[in-house]
């Protein structure tokens, strides 16, 4: 079997038109919506594409599988003087690091921000403030895997993704020990004039589970 065109929606979302490829079609839709359209097209794990009433053209288990991503997460204080956000970029401080001896590669990264990074941890009820700095500890070649499935056959509605972050041991080490090791650069001479009142996730987290929380 052969793919041989595409049908799309026209922008007056109601009519479609189908093209027809004179070589080869190319599937380029991003990690998430290129699974989301093989399936549509019956392509994938029979089973799952049953369940939602697609007709099964190929049976490919590993459409939807293997979803990989590199968790990141912010931790944020109140900043005891003026940030500067004017004369640098807000992102151009960053650090790579080993977080065991005989990696062929750091395994851990940080970004530096110079601004509040707030847009997750105010909706989550974190206090914030307009003048804070921010690291960002993650994760740079996780090992956990996650899934992409159909909702329904209808291509509008949006797929569900599972990213099954921190479900591999190496995955959640690397974010504990990068949590612990930004509170230890904050401590340092060159910032510790600078970091005030730990905003987010607050002084009181401490173990490795109430981090990873």
């Amino acid at each position: 079997r052969r793919c041989v065109g595409a049908e799309y929606l026209d922008p007056d979302l109601i009519h479609t038109r189908t093209v027809r490829a004179r070589r080869e079609v190319i599937v380029s839709c991003g990690s998430i919506d290129s699974a989301k359209l093989l399936m549509l097209s019956g392509i994938g794990p029979a089973e799952h594409l049953r369940e939602v009433g697609v007709d099964v053209v190929v049976d490919s288990a590993g459409v939807g599988e293997n979803l990989q991503d590199h968790p990141e997460v912010v931790i944020m204080w109140d900043a005891k003087q003026p940030m500067t956000t004017t004369s640098s970029q807000w992102w151009e401080a960053g650090i790579f690091y080993d977080t065991e001896p005989g990696l062929d590669r750091p395994d851990l990264m940080f970004h530096y921000g110079s601004v509040p990074f707030d847009m997750n941890t105010a909706r989550w009820g974190y206090p914030t403030s307009e003048n804070a700095f921010c690291l960002t500890p993650n994760v740079t070649s996780a090992k956990s895997r996650g899934t992409v499935r159909l909702r329904t056959r209808d291509f509008r509605d949006k797929p569900k993704v599972d990213p099954r972050y921190f479900t591999h041991e190496h995955d959640a080490r690397v974010m504990t020990f990068g949590l612990k090791l930004a509170r230890r650069i904050a401590e340092q001479p060159a910032l510790s004039g600078w970091a005030g009142a730990e905003l987010a996730p607050g002084p009181d987290v401490r173990t490795d589970d109430e981090l990873l929380d």
